[in-house]
């Protein structure tokens, strides 16, 4: 049986959004040897390597990413948990953002998560789901705010914009094709590519698939599993698109992301919703779009 003390876990979290032990240490007033001590003790209990050292800091390996993913979405329900037990009130409302958790930082799961301290009426709750699915949660009111890019017409939406005005996509591709020795790529260079797509989220539109066509491509639904789709770049067995900069999750010697300028830009014309929000839930939201177009998420 593993076991696991939650100040462990948020010292783990406030690493993985640092990427810096010493950053991590000084933020929560330990010692840099005591930190490494603890992430040391908790990769022994939980029996993974969570971190890869280096001399620039660490990096998440894909069970720490895994980790960190699930433990941004349980933070602020463990925090508000602990709160109840102290009888402070009043209890604060939970707004549930859906979004493809998969597709961030721990960085700016981090700031998402803290803007709880700017809207201290508010716990967030972060829901992992597709775009899709996210948009009909949304309109099931089983969510206050979604993060898609997916085209609504439902009257009962208000959508606030993301991101620059021009943005990009990105093509992870090994470091050994002959695509990673090009400075951009465009619909040509994939011509005869198998092209990987996360179910429902990275080609979820009807012009991104007619893109894939066009280009001569072969599209490849794989799951959302990191170290899956890294297996698959590293052996040449495809090029996975993404939007904006969240091509640094993959980045490695074996991985190389390449621009690709000529990608239909409905995928990166991202945007939060709400659905019969209070003005307060409204505010939140607009906040978020600043966050992630500020942070350089995949929708920045």
């Amino acid at each position: 049986m593993v076991a696991v003390d939650v100040r462990s876990l948020e010292l783990f979290l406030a690493v993985s959004e640092k990427q810096s032990i010493s950053k991590a240490a000084q933020e929560n007033y330990v010692s840099r040897q005591a930190l490494t001590e603890a992430m040391n003790r908790l990769e022994d209990e939980l029996d993974v390597q969570l971190f890869v050292r280096s001399h620039q800091g660490v990096t998440l390996t894909p069970e720490g990413r895994f980790l960190a993913e699930r433990l941004f979405v349980l933070k602020p329900l463990w925090r508000s948990t602990l709160e109840g037990l102290k009888g402070k009130a009043p209890e604060p409302k939970v707004v549930r953002i859906g979004l493809p958790l998969f597709l961030f930082s721990a960085k700016t799961l981090a700031t998402i998560v803290g803007l709880s301290a700017e809207y201290p009426q508010f716990a967030i709750s972060i829901v992992d789901c597709s775009s899709e699915t996210a948009l009909s949660r949304l309109g099931r009111s089983e969510l206050e705010v979604a993060v898609t890019w997916l085209d609504s017409r439902s009257r009962k939406f208000v959508a606030e914009p993301v991101g620059s005005a021009e943005p990009r996509a990105l093509a992870c591709v090994s470091a050994s094709s002959p695509l990673a020795r090009k400075h951009r790529l465009t619909a040509a260079d994939f011509a005869g590519q198998n092209l990987l797509a996360l179910e429902a989220d990275t080609l979820a539109g009807a012009r991104e698939v007619e893109y894939c066509r066009s280009a001569g491509a072969r599209l490849t639904i794989v799951p959302r599993s990191h170290s899956y789709i890294v297996g698959m770049i590293e052996d040449d067995a495809g090029a996975f698109l993404l939007p904006s900069t969240s091509a640094s999750q993959f980045s490695s010697s074996r991985i190389k992301a390449v621009p690709v300028v000529d990608f239909p830009k409905v995928l990166h014309q991202s945007v939060v919703r709400l659905a019969g929000s209070s003005r307060e839930v409204g505010a939140l939201a607009r906040r978020l779009g600043e966050v992630l177009t500020r942070e350089a998420g995949p929708y920045a």
